[in-house]
């Protein structure tokens, strides 16, 4: 896929699918969410994606790859995005329990 593609859709892509897998009201498609938000995050944690992921206008310390600001993510404003850090695991890589580094 292009990186122009990840660059304007990634984070709302992300964003969206997570507040639905944490919304009680769609129980019955939490694995599908899953799935897509593991694909989702497995697609960065692979280095599939070469262009930066934040939005122009944010400041980032120099070096950051999107893995590091993925992780960062958690201190978004929007309820559901503080839940990400039960998701994103730097030990594990991207997301908890996949083995993937």
């Amino acid at each position: 896929m292009s990186n122009d593609f990840y660059r304007a859709y990634y984070l709302g892509l992300l964003q969206d699918v997570f507040s639905v897998l944490t919304d009680t009201l769609h129980k019955p498609g939490f694995k599908l969410h899953s799935q897509i938000l593991a694909t989702l995050f497995l697609t960065v944690d692979s280095d599939a994606i070469s262009c930066p992921l934040w939005p122009a206008e944010t400041q980032v310390a120099a070096g950051t790859t999107n893995q590091q600001y993925l992780r960062e993510l958690r201190t978004f404003s929007e309820p559901s995005w503080s839940l990400l850090g039960t998701f994103a695991d730097p030990r594990c890589g991207m997301l908890a329990g996949t083995g993937s580094t």
